[in-house]
């Protein structure tokens, strides 16, 4: 199986939202450990707002669009940011919209997106990537920390409304 990771299309979009839309369906009739929810989070528009952004890829396997992420300097907005290494954001990338359709777990593609990420910041000279994640998805925590990433800290990012209290920070630093 091979997997490829590059930058998304306009045609990929409708896929993506087809994509979140069984993701939310497995989460809802499985464990959901990130907590997201059908229509709230990933949907088409925050597929379509990466897009945009031009900070948008896919992993594809055969031609099939298996999983999205957003490589950008744009964090979430937190009162606490943590206690980063590197803070600068033009010296760093940050992860969003990571999801994976679930007919591809544990198939490698989401070690090779984030292979795909590392290598994109050395090209453009970033010293770190950054990213969040809801402090019980123990499965997505495991693929960062196998993958080199660091835990930084558990903030608040203001989701408890959605029954998202804390996200645990974690940083991969390249220099």
């Amino acid at each position: 199986m091979e997997i490829k990771v590059r930058k998304a299309r306009c045609e990929d979009i409708d896929k993506l939202a087809a994509l979140f839309d069984k993701l939310n369906d497995y989460l809802e009739a499985n464990e959901n450990l990130c907590g997201w929810k059908k229509g709230v989070y990933p949907t088409k528009e925050d597929a379509k707002h990466f897009y945009d952004t031009d900070t948008l890829y896919v992993s594809e396997v055969d031609s099939l669009v298996t999983g999205s992420i957003a490589i950008t300097q744009e964090a979430e907005k937190n009162p606490d940011n943590g206690k980063w290494q590197v803070e600068a954001d033009d010296e760093v990338f940050v992860v969003r919209l990571f999801a994976l359709d679930p007919d591809f777990f544990h198939k490698g593609i989401s070690g090779e997106m984030l292979n795909f990420t590392e290598k994109l910041a050395r090209e453009q000279d970033k010293k770190a990537i950054h990213l969040d994640v809801y402090e019980k998805n123990i499965p997505a925590i495991k693929v960062y920390e196998k993958n080199g990433y660091n835990f930084i800290d558990k903030v608040d990012l203001g989701l408890g409304a959605y029954g998202l209290d804390l996200f645990c920070l974690y940083e991969k630093v390249l220099v």
